[in-house]
């Protein structure tokens, strides 16, 4: 890394810090120990776990990248705040580390800083695997200046292990929900944990978030993800994110009709909602290994006309997850092809365009043939 006069970028799943000037020779290093520049404090409470990372008086670093990894099978994230006790500092919420989701954390001062306090503040909320059991997260330091001079970290890793809470289904206050979303920084995402029997995201939590740069991220229990993005709300009301899979409201007749012959599997979902969401939601749905590489198509079943209405296609990733918006709920099946559902989707409408015209103008063709059959009738009778 190099010594920082510019900004900060942060590119998504790649974190770097980038510079406007590089030193003519190579920094010096300077060797300490990671307990000499920071502390780590990890706390439970009720069914949610916080890890504090703090930086200690006169320690002298200047910019610097931490990664703090954990077991997303045990715990999700449901907040990050950075304390902005630095010049600049940027948060990457999905990061990675060793195959395990991470939190990264890039900072830079352009003098010695001899402040010392809390520099970030991670909050996590378990899941039902994790009920009950020990966990593990992991703080790494990745890069570490002290002005020009790399600071050279023999143990560049603090590991702190929590007990997880029994019970993990408690469901987080809506203070403390909209608390959260009025604390966040631009373009950060808050995870709500959502328990089934209690799905109805409240209006209030709707409108605290409307117009702001910040994500929603509800987590529900089925392995289900719905993202909302504060400026995308435009009409905030209660809204039910219950959502069944593997359901069988469809009939198998409707989704034959799409006519797709390379088609693996599919799979039916109900949400529990009835209306316009009154913005558009993204949902991620799991689909499993077998389904990675192929096209994920999405289709509402219009129970007016019985028939299927193509929605979007997207390739499902290594993960085995869809990703899909939605404006609306319904019931939804996803087929899993070969095939792009919008091309499929645009073949099926030309060729029903085509049978459209060919129609009309067999209507046409038989009009006119009406008209000379009238006027040969017509000059018939005048001439008998």
């Amino acid at each position: 890394m190099k010594r920082i006069k510019g900004i900060v970028c942060g590119l998504l799943l790649v974190l770097m810090l980038h510079v406007n000037t590089m030193p003519l020779f190579a920094a010096s290093e300077v060797t300490t120990t990671i307990a000499d520049i920071f502390t780590t404090n990890i706390t439970t409470s009720g069914s949610q776990v916080t890890l504090a990372v703090g930086v200690k008086k006169d320690a002298g670093v200047t910019s610097g990248k931490i990664v703090v990894s954990y077991d997303e099978s045990m715990m999700t994230v449901f907040s990050v705040k950075g304390n902005n006790i630095w010049e600049m500092e940027d948060i990457n919420t999905i990061a990675a580390k060793d195959n395990k989701k991470a939190v990264s954390y890039a900072w830079v001062d352009s003098d010695l800083k001899n402040a010392e306090g809390t520099m970030l503040t991670i909050t996590f909320q378990s899941t039902a695997a994790g009920a009950g059991k020990e966990v593990a997260v992991q703080t790494d330091v990745v890069e570490l200046y002290q002005g020009d001079n790399v600071v050279s970290v023999p143990t560049k890793t603090v590991t702190d292990t929590v007990k997880l809470p029994a019970d993990t289904t408690t469901t987080v206050p809506e203070k403390t929900i909209i608390d959260q979303i009025k604390n966040a920084q631009p373009g950060e995402t808050i995870t709500i944990p959502v328990h089934d029997g209690n799905t109805v995201i409240s209006k209030a939590i709707m409108e605290a978030a409307q117009g702001r740069d910040v994500y929603l991220r509800f987590q529900m229990d089925n392995g289900v993800v719905w993202l909302v993005h504060g400026t995308d709300i435009k009409t905030p009301k209660d809204i039910d994110l219950g959502i069944k899979l593997n359901t069988n409201n469809i009939p198998q007749k409707a989704i034959n009709a799409i006519g797709d012959d390379k088609a693996k599997y599919q799979m039916q979902f109900t949400l529990s909602y009835e209306r316009e969401f009154g913005t558009t939601i993204t949902v991620i749905i799991p689909l499993g290994d077998a389904a990675v590489g192929y096209f994920a198509n999405l289709y509402y079943y219009n129970p007016t006309t019985g028939e299927l209405e193509f929605v979007e296609s997207c390739k499902v990733g290594a993960d085995g997850n869809a990703i899909f918006h939605l404006t609306h709920a319904s019931d939804y099946v996803v087929v899993v092809s070969e095939n792009d559902g919008a091309k499929l989707a645009a073949k099926t409408q030309a060729k029903k365009t085509g049978d459209e015209t060919n129609v009309a103008g067999y209507v046409l063709l038989l009009g006119a043939a009406a008209v000379v059959l009238a006027e040969a009738a017509r000059k018939k009778v005048k001439h008998a």
